[in-house]
């Protein structure tokens, strides 16, 4: 019988060769993407490529964060940052890509974290709205009794409420979730409640005021105090929200 200390350092070495590998995918998805946008082929769909390459290097990126929590390696920094500048960075992103409409409604936001993390958390919002929204995405951001708080909103179905927990897992499909929207990875909205719990914050699945899928998510107001969040997890609606 193996002992419990050798055990955990198995699953300590495997969870950071996991890590490893995922880190390592990440060049020569990179040197994919950019043969792909310098070398053009007549008769090749570059868009499509470039789809699934992006949709590649999302999922990559998902992994690696999840398996370095898993590990114990996933580091923050901790600085002031500027929520609304991000806020207005995921609007332009978004616009620009033209998925879908955009409007956004932005206040003077700052918090104590990771700005590349607090990114990451806001495009993985602004990803699962617009993968389930044929009207437009909303995002709102602003301080409010020493929190900043911040909301995605799509036209979609709110999550229904059993589900509003289950939405936050890892690899979590509700029923014709798959068929529907073939393009999520179902690791988004876990890293999101990973990265959320790290700053010491909380984010939940609810109804917009106009009664569609709503994020939201809520973090201390720098100057409040940020106490390290610990691990979480966390799932979405079919026609819904994931």
């Amino acid at each position: 019988m193996a002992r419990p200390g050798a055990a955990h350092g198995a699953q300590d070495g495997q969870r950071g060769f996991v890590a490893e590998a995922f880190h390592e995918l990440r060049s020569p998805l990179a040197t994919i993407r950019t043969l792909v946008e310098t070398s053009p082929v007549p008769g090749r769909d570059d868009e499509l490529l470039l789809g699934e390459v992006a949709r590649m290097q999302r999922l990559v990126e998902d992994l690696l964060t999840l398996a370095q929590a898993d590990a114990g390696g996933l580091m923050l920094t901790r600085e002031e940052v500027d929520l609304d500048d991000l806020v207005h960075a995921e609007a332009r992103r978004l616009r620009a890509i033209g998925v879908a409409p955009v409007t956004s409604s932005i206040q003077a936001t700052r918090v104590i974290g990771d700005a590349g993390r607090l990114a990451q958390v806001l495009r993985n919002l602004a990803d699962n709205a617009a993968q389930h929204t044929s009207g437009g995405v909303q995002l709102q951001v602003r301080q409010e009794r020493g929190e900043a708080i911040l909301t995605v909103d799509d036209d979609a179905d709110p999550v229904p409420p059993g589900l509003r927990e289950a939405v936050f897992g890892r690899f979590a499909r509700l029923p014709g979730a798959r068929a529907a929207r073939p393009a999520g990875t179902g690791l988004g909205l876990a890293v999101v409640r990973e990265l959320v719990a790290r700053h010491g914050g909380t984010v939940t699945a609810g109804v917009s005021d106009q009664g569609s899928c709503r994020f939201e998510v809520r973090l201390p107001a720098a100057g409040q105090g940020v106490q390290d969040g610990g691990n979480a997890s966390g799932s979405a609606s079919p026609g819904s929200c994931r």
